[in-house]
C-alpha cells in the first residue's frame, strides 16, 4: 500500500475479507487463452517459477508482467495469489524450447477461497499448491479488492494501492498497534510522510490515544499541530545542580557506540572516526570562557581566505582501486515545509567544502591524530552500493593505506604506504603522541583522550 504523500514501496497488511461469489470473475472456469500469461515452470516451498511468452514481457502492453504485480493461479477450489518478486529472461533451453522468452519468480501469498454459502475470502497462507503447467494470469481488480479492502469502523485510509489507485489502502488500527511494525524504504521515498500520515490518522481515530515519538532530527515537531507536546533543549528545563560539570560532558560527549566498518549497503568501508574527543575539549573551553573568560581556542573553520574553502569541483580524491567517490556535493536550499514541498525548486546556495590534501583527508579543522597521522582515507561521505550516484546517510567512508611499498605498487595506489610513511610501529606511535600532545597545549584534546589514542597506536595491528 502506497501513503498518500509518499511515492514509498508497498506496506502489506493482510486480513479476510468478504465479496459475492459474482464479484470473482472466472473464479470457478478455467482460464482462457485471453487472459492467461503465463504457465508453471517450478514449485519450491512458498515461491513458484511462471514461464512467460514474449507477449507477456512486451513493455508496450499494459498486462506486461513487471515486479509488484499479482498473478493468479487457479487450482480446483481456490484461486492461488502470488506476487512477483523477480523477471528474467535467464531461463533454460527447455523452457526457451516451449515457447517462454522469460520466467518470473512468485512468492505465493495466500488463497480467495469460498465459503459454503458462496461469498468468498482472502485467507493469507497457501494450503493447496500450484502443478507445473498450471496457467497464471494477472490478478482482476475485485480479487484484488478483496484481498486489500478492509475499510470499515476499526481501520484508518492511508491512500491507495500502488497496483489500482482505485482502491483504497486501509490499516486495522488495533492490529497494528498490538504489534511491531516498521515502514522500510530507501532514501528520499517518503518514509518520514508516511509515518507522519499513518499517527495524524491514528490520532483521528483514537483521539484519546498517547503517543511517544522520539525524533532524533526533528522531522515530526511540525506535524501534529496543537495535538502534540514538543519537548526541544529549547523548553526541556532541567536545574542547573542536576549535574555536576564532568557528568555534562559524560551526557553529551560520553562517545557513543563505535561504528561498524563493514560497508552494509554502503560502497566504502565506513569511516569510524569520532570527533567525540575533540567535543569534549571544547566543551571544557566553553565553560572556561564563560566563567572565567578564558578565550577559546581560535577557530578551525574551512575559509575562503586561506584557502581551505572551495568549490567542490576543486577538490580532487586520489584514485584508489575499489574507492567509489561522491559524483558531487549536496545542493543546499532555503528551508521549506518538508511536508507539503514546492514542486520546484529553483534557488540554491552555493556550497564549498573542505580542501583535502594528497591522501583525500581534510586540511582544515581540528585534525585529531587518527586525520593528522593516518592510516587511511577518511572522508564524510559515502555512496551506496547499489545507486552510488546517491549519497549514504550519515555514513563516512574510510580507505586503509597499503602496509608496504610493493602492495601499494601491485594495485596502483598512489598514496604512500605505512611503511614509507612510518618505517615502524614505533615510529608511528611517536608521531601519534606529538600530533595529541599538540593538541592537548592548544585546548583542543584532553590529557586522558591523548593517553588513549596513544595507547591505542600502540597496540595498531598495522605494522
Amino acid at each position: 500500500m502506497s501513503p498518500k504523500a509518499t511515492d514509498g514501496r508497498p506496506i502489506f497488511i493482510f486480513t479476510e475479507a468478504t465479496l459475492d461469489a459474482n464479484s470473482i470473475a472466472g473464479a470457478e472456469t478455467p482460464l482462457g487463452a485471453n487472459r492467461t500469461c503465463g504457465h508453471i515452470l517450478s514449485v519450491s516451498g512458498s515461491q513458484a517459477s511462471v514461464g512467460l511468452p514474449a507477449a507477456s514481457i512486451d513493455p508496450a502492453r499494459e498486462a506486461s508482467i513487471t515486479v509488484g504485480k499479482f498473478l493468479r493461479i487457479q487450482r480446483a477450489k481456490t484461486l492461488l495469489i502470488g506476487m512477483v518478486t523477480e523477471v528474467t529472461q535467464d531461463i533454460t533451453a527447455a523452457s526457451h524450447e516451449q515457447g517462454f522468452r522469460a520466467a518470473a519468480r512468485l512468492d505465493m501469498m495466500g488463497e480467495i477461497r469460498q465459503r459454503d454459502d458462496g461469498k468468498h475470502y482472502f485467507q493469507r497462507g497457501v494450503t493447496d499448491y500450484p502443478a507445473i503447467g498450471d496457467p497464471a494470469a494477472l490478478i482482476t481488480r475485485d480479487e484484488l479488492r478483496l484481498i486489500y479492502d478492509i475499510s470499515g469502523s476499526d481501520t484508518i485510509d492511508i491512500g491507495h494501492l500502488q497496483q489500482d489507485p482505485t482502491i483504497g489502502a486501509y490499516v486495522n488500527v488495533d492490529e497494528m498497534l498490538s504489534k511491531h511494525f516498521a515502514i522500510l524504504g530507501t532514501t528520499g521515498v517518503g518514509k518520514s510522510s508516511g509515518v507522519a500520515l499513518i499517527l495524524n490518522q491514528i490520532l483521528e481515530a483514537r483521539p484519546n490515544l498517547r503517543l511517544f515519538l522520539l525524533d532524533g532530527h526533528n522531522e515530526y515537531a511540525r506535524c501534529f499541530g496543537d495535538r502534540a507536546l514538543v519537548l526541544n533543549p529549547r523548553n526541556l528545563k532541567l536545574p542547573f545542580w542536576l549535574f555536576n560539570f564532568e557528568e555534562t560532558i559524560d551526557v553529551f560527549f560520553g562517545g557513543r557506540p563505535g561504528v561498524d566498518p563493514n560497508p552494509g549497503p554502503c560502497a566504502n568501508p565506513r569511516n569510524t572516526h569520532s570527533a567525540t574527543p575533540a567535543l569534549r575539549a571544547l566543551f571544557l573551553a566553553l565553560e572556561n570562557w564563560v566563567s572565567g573568560g578564558v578565550v577559546p581556542p581560535a577557530s578551525r573553520v574551512p575559509s575562503i581566505i586561506d584557502g581551505t574553502a572551495v568549490d567542490p569541483d576543486f577538490v580532487k580524491m586520489p584514485v584508489v582501486r575499489g574507492f567509489a567517490v561522491a559524483p558531487e556535493a549536496n545542493r543546499i536550499t532555503p528551508p521549506v515545509d518538508w511536508v507539503d514541498p514546492p514542486a520546484r525548486i529553483d534557488n540554491f546556495y552555493g556550497t564549498l567544502v573542505c580542501a583535502v590534501d594528497a591522501d583525500g583527508n581534510e586540511i582544515a579543522g581540528i585534525r585529531l591524530p587518527p586525520i593528522a597521522v593516518p592510516l587511511g582515507t577518511h572522508t564524510g561521505w559515502n555512496v551506496y552500493r547499489a545507486q552510488p550516484c546517491e549519497l549514504c546517510d550519515r555514513d563516512g567512508s574510510f580507505i586503509l593505506f597499503a602496509a608496504i611499498r610493493t602492495e601499494r605498487e601491485a594495485s596502483d595506489d598512489p598514496r604512500r604506504s605505512l611503511e614509507e610513511r612510518y618505517g615502524s610501529r614505533d615510529a608511528y606511535v611517536a608521531k601519534v603522541k606529538t600530533a595529541a600532545d599538540t593538541l592537548v597545549a592548544e585546548r583542543l584534546l584532553l590529557p586522558a583522550d591523548a593517553a588513549a589514542y596513544v595507547k591505542a597506536a600502540t597496540a595498531c595491528d598495522r605494522f
